[in-house]
């Protein structure tokens, strides 16, 4: 504060206050106006800050045709069993029949997954930073696949069920598909007194393939940041969960088969896969992630998601005790 003395005189007619017009720089007072107006700015109007997001494509895939792929498996039995032949991509286990998904009823085209990104797999300090959709009806075709055929003999799946006592019964497609075979001067099958089997001319499960063009690019790539300056993060850890449009209900899914009386699985080592993006090249690469079989190597595992089978980027469902 300044003070400022002013001198009465009986002859005087007027006061003069000698306050200065201009601001004293020496005392900073120019300086906390600045301040201040920089103050109402940015509680005014937002900072700019880059939010552009740019596609990252896979890296290091060997198989030709550069492609990646995702094998989620529903468990077949009512317990754990540990064994990864108890687990099968398709839906029937969850209520979404053959006849569901070849007529494309709304409990198949309405269900799907959801792969979430977290910056850490320590449940109790992890933030989730974007999730990935991918619809059901978005698989591979089973009926494009040999039955039987190596390895698991995915294209038998695409069998018309004739026996009323399953779930895949479907009598409708059986007949159609026997009409036809009779019209084009089938045979019966010499070694059983009936016809077939047929095939379905297309039937999804949860095995999907993505790839660099057309309709299979939907999940090749993955938008994240182009810049850096606002998120920092170039690992994350991905979880997988499948929403059922037949049940409305939410089924959790882990990296590995399931052990007997496995109900408290470890969380870091069970429920993950770590993604890596190289902001340079735009690319990212996913790994196995366990903190005790890969112990050596801080949890990481080999990349995966290079073909259908073991080395696909595998989720197998868990059940609840």
């Amino acid at each position: 504060m300044n003070r400022i003395r002013i001198k009465r005189n009986d002859g005087d007619k007027k006061v003069t206050i000698p306050i200065a017009t201009d601001f004293d720089e020496s005392l900073g007072r120019e300086q906390l106006v600045a301040l201040y107006e920089r103050s109402e700015m940015q509680d005014n109007i937002n900072i700019i800050q880059d939010f552009e997001t740019t596609r990252y494509k896979p890296d290091n895939l060997i198989n030709p045709n550069n492609r990646i792929y995702y094998q989620i498996g529903f468990m077949t039995q009512d317990q754990p069993t540990g064994l990864i032949t108890d687990y099968v991509p398709d839906y029937t286990t969850v209520g979404i029949t053959h006849l569901d998904v070849n007529r494309r009823k709304s409990n198949f085209t309405k269900s799907f997954f959801k792969f979430d990104f977290y910056d850490t797999p320590n449940l109790q300090q992890q933030r989730l930073y974007f999730s990935i959709v991918n619809p059901a009806n978005n698989g591979m075709n089973f009926a494009d696949m040999p039955c039987p055929g190596a390895p698991q003999n995915l294209g038998c799946l695409a069998i018309i069920d004739d026996d009323p006592t399953s779930i895949n019964y479907d009598p409708v497609a059986w007949r159609n598909a026997n009409i036809e075979d009779m019209t084009s001067g089938g045979v019966p099958n010499i070694l059983a007194p009936f016809w077939g089997p047929y095939f379905y001319e297309k039937l999804e499960g949860s095995l999907f393939e993505f790839a660099a063009i057309g309709k299979k690019s939907e999940n090749y790539y993955i938008q994240w940041l182009k810049n850096r300056d606002l998120v920092k993060y170039n690992v994350f850890y991905m979880t997988c969960k499948f929403f059922n449009a037949e049940t409305g209900k939410t089924h959790k899914f882990i990296n590995k088969p399931q052990p007997v009386n496995g109900f408290n699985l470890s969380s870091p080592d069970y429920y993950y896969y770590q993604i890596i993006f190289n902001p340079i090249k735009y690319t990212y690469v996913i790994n196995e992630f366990d903190t005790s079989l890969y112990a050596t190597t801080n949890g990481i595992g080999p990349q995966v998601g290079d073909a259908p089978g073991i080395t696909a980027i595998n989720f197998y469902e868990y059940l609840n005790p």
